[in-house]
């Protein structure tokens, strides 16, 4: 059986393409936006040469861009690698080398360590740009990662469901910090087994939370 993370945005973005998912500013970004954005972002993933199984890091604040770049790594048979935006360069540096990670998402103004970081790994850095002026030496600019059409795969490459989808690091208290695998399977079921995202509701099937929102509410 094959499975991707990113069919639970494909199947809400059929039962409701126009609604919100997520305000910033004063702009709105629809779900049906945010499918066609991460499609794009995975084909470009593709073309630029990552390989299913690959590890992507995201080092983004709560930014319209980290919907985009997590779920077009999902689609693209990726693994997300969430990092903290306040870690230091040596911090950054063990992640990065430690995941083996294949390129690096940040956001401009927030660049500094990353720049750091990059050098000495040799990961290429892709910028979130917050304004027409230059990037920093050897980072390029998150929009060079676009398609110009979604992935031929709407729901993403197949991916097994018990591959590795987001690896996020421990704290590191007693020693060094530590990958933890989380499946595409698990981050399934945490996401559709807390109800429906519309109304909350706790009662929940599979018919119904295939979208994450409950029949009720896709009605």
């Amino acid at each position: 059986m094959s499975f991707n993370l990113a069919t639970i945005l494909t199947e809400t973005t059929l039962a409701a393409p126009d609604a919100p998912v997520c305000r910033l500013g004063g702009t709105t970004t629809s779900y049906r936006e945010l499918d066609e954005q991460s499609g794009r972002l995975a084909a470009g993933l593709q073309a630029a040469g990552l390989a299913a199984g690959q590890v992507l890091a995201v080092q983004l604040p709560n930014l319209p861009q980290f919907l985009i770049a997590y779920f077009g790594a999902l689609k693209a048979g990726l693994v997300v690698l969430p990092l903290n935006p306040l870690l230091m360069a040596p911090e950054l540096e063990y992640h990065l080398g430690d995941s083996a990670a294949a390129l690096l998402i940040g956001s401009e103004g927030m660049h500094a360590e990353a720049v750091k970081a990059c050098e000495p790994t040799g990961v290429p850095l892709y910028l979130v740009s917050m304004g027409p002026g230059p990037l920093p030496g050897g980072a390029r600019p998150f929009s060079e990662l676009f398609g110009a059409a979604p992935l031929d795969e709407p729901g993403g490459i197949p991916r097994a469901p018990d591959d590795t989808a987001v690896l996020v690091y421990t704290s590191g208290t007693t020693g060094r910090p530590k990958g933890a695998e989380l499946t595409h399977f698990q981050l399934y079921m945490n996401s559709t087994i807390a109800g429906c995202s519309a109304c909350a509701a706790t009662t929940w099937c599979w018919r119904c939370c295939r979208s994450s929102m409950c029949a009720g509410c896709r009605r």
